[in-house]
C-alpha cells in the first residue's frame, strides 16, 4: 500500500506531465519549412544571428586566421549562395568562411555562418563532394538544429528543476543534470540524418550528383585510417575531427546513397575539373608562420632554426610544439621557451630538475647544449635543450627501457642536426602547396613522388 507521501509524488508527477504537454499549446508551435514539421523553437532568429556575431571571430582565431586566398574564398561564396537559393529559407543571409588550417572539418554557427577548412578542400575530389559538405552545414540551420537544442537544453532544466522539487532526491538530479548534459553535447543522429536529407535534396534541386555525397564520407572514412596508421594512433580514438563532429558510419553513407538514388537528374553536376583548377595553388598541410614540415627535415622562417629528423619518426606540427612518433610509440617533443637565464640556471629553475640524471654541457653547431635522462620504472626520458640569446629550444624523447637505446641514437642525430641558420631560401619555394599536373609517359610514381614535400617513412 502506497504512502500518502508517495501517492502525492504520483498526483504532482502526472501534473508536471500535463504540464510539459501543454507547453507547445501554451507557447505556440512554429512551422518549419525546411522539415516541415511543427516544432517548439525558443529562440528567435534575432538571438541566433546574436549568437553567430559574438562566436563567429572567436572562431576565426581558434581555427588559424581566414585563408587568404580571394579565388577560392569567392568559390565557396559563389557555391554556397547557390546552394542556399535551393533551400526553403532563400532569405536568409549566410556567411561562408574558409578558414587557414589543415584540420579537416566543416561546421556551422546560428545565424547563417558556415565555416569550412582548406584541410577538408585538400581532400575533396570533386565540386560536388565539396557542395554535399557545405549542403550539410547548411541544412543544420535551415533546420534550427542548434534552436533546437536550446529549446530541449531550457526544457531539461526545468523539468530537473521540477522533479528534484519533487523527489527531494538529489542524486537523481545530478544523473539527470549529467545525462542531459552528455544529450545536448553535440548533434543528435537524428538530427545529423536530418541535415543529410537536407543536402541530398539542396544538391539535387542545384543539378548537382547526389551520390558524390556518400562517396565524400568514404574518402572521410579513408582518410581517417591512414592517419591512425601514420601517427599510430589506437583503434578506439578517432583521429578524424570531421567524423567526431559529424558521426558516420557504413549504415549513415548506405542511407545517403539510397536516398540519392531518389533524385533522378540528368546529367549531373561532379565538376571535377573546376574543382581541381580552384584548389591549385592552395596551401597543404602547415601554415608556414608555424613551421615547416619540408620531406624529413623542420625549418621555422621566424625563429630561424632547423633540423633533420630520422624516417622512422613521423612528426605532426602543432600550434605550439612539434610531435613525432615511431612505430613503438616513442615520441620526440620540440618547443621554444623563452628565459633571460644562464643554461645551468635555466635547469636548476625547470620543473623537472630534481629527476634529471647525467646532465653534460657541451658545445653543437656554436650553440651552448645541456643533455641529461630521467629514469623511471618503465621509461626513459632524455632531454636536450639548446640556447640562444634569450630563447631556449628544448627537445624531450620518451621511451620504454627497452627501446630506449635505439630512439637515443635516433634522437642524438636530430640533436647533432639542430642550427640556427638562414632559413630564406626556403620562403621561395613552393613547399607545401597543391599543384594539379597532368603525368607524361615520362613521368613514373617515383618520379612523381620524389618532387614531393611528404615526409619518407
Amino acid at each position: 500500500m502506497k504512502s500518502s507521501k508517495d501517492l502525492n509524488l504520483i498526483l504532482n508527477f502526472k501534473n508536471l506531465l500535463i504540464f510539459i504537454f501543454l507547453i507547445p499549446f501554451l507557447s505556440g508551435c512554429q512551422l518549419n519549412p525546411a522539415t516541415g514539421d511543427n516544432e517548439l523553437i525558443l529562440m528567435s532568429e534575432s538571438e541566433e544571428k546574436a549568437i553567430g556575431d559574438s562566436e563567429h571571430l572567436k572562431i576565426i582565431e581558434q581555427f588559424g586566421g581566414v585563408y587568404d586566398n580571394k579565388k577560392l574564398q569567392n568559390y565557396i561564396n559563389t557555391l554556397g549562395f547557390f546552394l542556399v537559393n535551393t533551400t526553403e529559407l532563400p532569405e536568409l543571409k549566410f556567411t561562408f568562411t574558409l578558414l587557414n588550417t589543415d584540420i579537416v572539418n566543416a561546421f556551422a554557427l546560428p545565424g547563417g555562418y558556415v565555416y569550412i577548412t582548406r584541410g577538408l578542400l585538400s581532400i575533396c575530389q570533386n565540386e560536388a563532394q565539396l557542395a554535399g559538405v557545405i549542403a550539410h552545414e547548411i541544412g543544420h540551420i535551415t533546420a534550427k538544429h542548434t534552436a533546437k537544442r536550446y529549446t530541449r537544453n531550457v526544457g531539461t532544466n526545468l523539468f530537473v528543476n521540477i522533479l528534484n522539487t519533487l523527489s527531494n532526491n538529489p542524486a537523481l538530479g545530478n544523473l539527470i543534470n549529467q545525462t542531459a548534459g552528455l544529450y545536448l553535447l553535440s548533434y543528435s543522429r537524428e538530427q545529423e540524418y536530418q541535415a543529410d536529407t537536407l543536402a541530398v535534396r539542396y544538391m539535387a534541386r542545384a543539378g548537382f550528383k547526389t551520390d558524390e555525397m556518400a562517396n565524400f564520407f568514404q574518402i572521410m572514412k579513408n582518410h581517417s585510417e591512414m592517419v591512425r596508421k601514420i601517427q599510430n594512433i589506437p583503434n578506439r580514438k578517432n583521429p578524424s575531427d570531421l567524423l567526431s563532429t559529424h558521426p558516420s558510419s557504413t549504415k549513415r553513407i548506405k542511407e545517403v546513397i539510397d536516398k540519392s538514388r531518389d533524385k533522378n537528374i540528368a546529367r549531373p553536376i561532379v565538376g571535377r575539373e573546376i574543382f581541381l583548377k580552384k584548389i591549385d595553388g592552395m596551401l597543404y598541410g602547415d601554415d608556414p608562420k608555424n613551421g615547416i614540415l619540408f620531406k624529413n627535415k623542420f625549418y621555422h622562417q621566424e625563429l630561424g632554426i632547423y633540423f633533420e629528423f630520422p624516417r622512422k619518426f613521423f612528426f605532426i606540427n602543432k600550434p605550439r610544439y612539434i610531435q613525432g612518433k615511431n612505430s613503438v610509440g616513442s615520441k620526440i617533443f620540440f618547443d621554444v621557451d623563452s628565459k633571460n637565464l644562464g643554461i645551468r640556471d635555466y635547469l636548476k629553475n625547470w620543473r623537472g630538475r630534481n629527476l634529471v640524471e647525467n646532465t653534460n654541457i657541451s658545445v653543437v653547431n656554436k650553440l651552448q647544449l645541456i643533455t641529461g635522462v630521467i629514469k623511471k620504472k618503465k621509461q626513459i626520458i632524455q632531454i636536450a635543450f639548446f640556447k640562444n640569446n634569450n630563447k631556449f629550444y628544448r627537445f624531450f624523447l620518451y621511451s620504454k627501457s627497452e627501446n630506449f637505446r635505439e630512439d637515443s641514437q635516433n634522437f642524438e642525430k636530430i640533436i647533432n642536426s639542430f642550427k640556427i641558420k638562414d632559413t630564406s631560401p626556403i620562403k621561395e619555394k613552393k613547399y607545401n602547396y597543391i599543384k594539379i599536373v597532368t603525368p607524361t609517359k615520362k613521368d613514373t610514381y617515383e618520379k612523381i613522388l620524389s618532387n614531393q614535400s611528404l615526409q619518407s617513412l
